[in-house]
């Protein structure tokens, strides 16, 4: 695998059906301290997501941060992405 830090589009991510989110305090506490501008996307850690052979990003870690980002109504989110080993040989 390798791993590379991207900034993509929130739209481009999936969450497994099986995922659920709550909106649980820590998640609408991030997504407050976002809406008001007491951080930014970028102090955030980038969330892990796994690209899969159709080029379709699945959150590995980082949901939460992921469904704040997308509460404020942001585009896009810093990712950390892996890439499967067959990707990388196209």
């Amino acid at each position: 695998m390798e791993n590379k830090i991207k900034w993509i589009h929130t739209l481009s991510i999936k969450i497994k059906e099986t995922d659920t989110i709550p909106l649980n305090p820590k998640t609408m506490e991030l997504a407050i301290k976002l809406w008001n501008r007491e951080i930014t996307p970028e102090d955030l850690p980038p969330i892990k997501v796994q690209r899969d052979e159709d080029g379709i990003h699945w959150i590995r870690d980082g949901r939460h941060r992921y469904l704040a980002i997308r509460l404020c109504g942001l585009t896009h989110i810093k990712c950390n992405i892996s890439t499967p080993k067959s990707e990388l040989k196209k």
